[in-house]
């Protein structure tokens, strides 16, 4: 039921779990460019990037529009498909170990 994750980080480093698991659901994100780091953003990916409060507020607006939200949402679940979904990590590690 919720329009989006606020990933309101301004310092850290390494894969935000909260983020993945966000896409996974299909749930956008609008999250800092820090907290961001590490995925692929823009509404066709499910991650809004906004650094300022006006910003933020926008972006979340724009994710209570359901025609807006539901592309957003489609570009979440795909950038969790090709990127953090089971099959996808498998093939990262069989491409890795050049078994596939």
């Amino acid at each position: 039921s919720a329009s989006g994750l606020i990933n309101y980080l301004r310092f850290g480093s390494g894969i935000k779990l909260k983020v993945i698991e966000a896409l996974g659901r299909g749930l956008p994100v609008v999250s800092t460019s820090v907290g961001a780091d590490g995925f692929a953003t823009g509404a066709a990916n499910g991650v809004l990037v906004a650094d300022q409060p006006g910003q933020f507020a926008d972006a979340l607006c724009e994710l209570t529009d359901p025609g807006r939200n539901r592309a957003v949402s489609d570009g979440a679940r795909g950038q969790f498909e090709s990127a953090f979904a089971r099959e996808a990590v498998f093939a990262c590690y069989d491409q890795a170990f050049a078994l596939g």
